[in-house]
């Protein structure tokens, strides 16, 4: 059971990285950079003017 922990381990944290960045770039326009988020990497995601 310990390799599945470990799976759900990280697929829990990618679940959690994915909804910060989808709560991040809802408050950005589009064209935009987001601001920084310092819980993944201090990186800043850009929102394309058009989503598909």
């Amino acid at each position: 059971m310990i390799r599945e922990a470990e799976v759900l381990h990280h697929i829990d944290n990618l679940d959690a990285k994915i909804n910060m960045m989808n709560r991040t770039l809802e408050k950005t326009k589009p064209g935009e950079f987001s601001e920084r988020v310092f819980a993944l990497d201090n990186r800043s995601f850009y929102k394309p003017t058009f989503e598909k």
